[in-house]
């Protein structure tokens, strides 16, 4: 069974000649193309051979603009595990003294602020790999004797 774009409207087409003519770098004119020739009629694989591209990449354009009526790619990566607010939670739990929290040490190992992170209900869950990013994507750094700081700018 060979497998064809949903009807388009003419707002699709011109949309669609539109992201050919420019080529959106997020959206590559190649998809475009691909989604014009399978609503004229154009089998994957005789697709392939114009584009350029694998049958199997020819059809899943053909599937993602069925499903989603849009062209625009997937997000790629892992989603944020982490809101911007418990983000900024734990910046600050890890510039606190945890004797201000409650807690029997003056210094925060990493073992011990992703325990107290979960045990505290900041997060539900999260590895240690994911704070230190978090902790040194925000200018945090652990000092050797010191625990956790903020880097100032001189």
């Amino acid at each position: 069974m060979t497998l064809y774009v949903q009807p388009l409207s003419e707002g699709d087409r011109a949309y669609l000649d539109e992201i050919i003519a420019e080529s959106e770098p997020e959206i590559p004119g190649a998809h475009a193309h691909i989604i014009l020739l399978s609503s004229q009629g154009y089998s994957s694989v005789e697709i392939a051979s114009l584009v350029g591209r694998h049958p199997a990449t020819v059809r899943k354009w053909i599937h993602r603009y069925n499903e989603q009526g849009s062209l625009t790619p997937l997000q790629r990566g892992r989603k944020s595990i982490c809101t911007e607010e418990q983000t900024q939670e734990i910046i600050e739990i890890a510039l606190t003294n945890p004797r201000a929290l409650g807690q029997p040490h003056s210094r925060w190992s990493l073992h011990r602020l992703v325990h107290y992170l979960i045990e505290t209900g900041v997060v539900k869950t999260i590895s240690h790999d994911t704070v230190w990013r978090i902790i040194r994507a925000r200018g945090v750094h652990f000092q050797r004797g010191k625990g956790w700081s903020r880097n100032e700018e001189k």
